[in-house]
């Protein structure tokens, strides 16, 4: 074993029942704050957000506080539509984390049923840099033709990707640069190429620009 985790074995096996169970608590809380999110080898994309009814070529965000009183989510759900109206191109990213025990009652639980908002120092912006991360509004400029953005779109299918929107009021220079970032976990949800129109999210279909 490793001096390092002996040291803490044995610290730990002092500690009285109740500090043993705040020790254990707290670690959890700092897991859960900071999940997985912590090399350059995740995914990241990075956009500036405007209000998903306002926006004809960018990035739109949606999510309906509403959704804070439904028993079916830990947490309300948040949309994210790259869309050009010029180029005919729309990309949605989603991030669900469901009550699972609720949402077994209806479906079979998957692993993006439970994505996570993560807190990180703002340091950890360097760490994002190192990771080239993917600059939404930059990327759909670029893209010259839907079906090329389609295309790009379905790499990402299946994956989990940490969202880092600078318009959030955690990262927004409008709150003077707090001492920590906001990561959003998403997946890609859905594009409007014609195959897939079927498998639009009700909500998508009701607020699409």
């Amino acid at each position: 074993m490793h001096r390092h985790s002996g040291c803490f074995y044995y610290f730990y096996s002092k500690l009285p029942s109740m500090k043993k169970l705040l020790l254990i608590l707290f670690v959890n809380v700092i897991a859960w704050q900071t999940g997985s999110a912590q090399t350059k080898s995740d995914l990241y994309l990075i956009c500036n957000s405007l209000p998903i009814d306002s926006v004809t070529e960018g990035v739109g965000r949606y999510e309906d506080i509403r959704n804070d009183n439904d028993s079916i989510y830990d947490h309300r759900p948040i949309s994210f539509l790259m869309v050009s109206r010029s180029k005919d191109i729309r990309i949605w990213f989603d991030h669900y984390c469901f009550n699972t025990n609720e949402r077994r009652k209806i479906v079979a639980i998957d692993r993006t049923d439970q994505l996570k908002i993560i807190y990180k120092p703002r340091s950890f912006l360097k760490t994002i840099e190192q990771a080239k991360p993917i600059r939404l509004e930059d990327r759909l400029e670029a893209f010259e033709i839907n079906e090329e953005a389609w295309l790009w779109a379905k790499t990402l299918a299946g994956k989990i990707l940490y969202l880092l929107d600078r318009n959030d009021p955690v990262n927004s220079a409008e709150n003077g640069y707090g001492p920590t970032i906001k990561l959003i976990q998403v997946n890609l949800g859905s594009t409007n190429k014609r195959e897939q129109e079927l498998f639009f999210h009700e909500i998508h279909n009701r607020f699409l620009p």
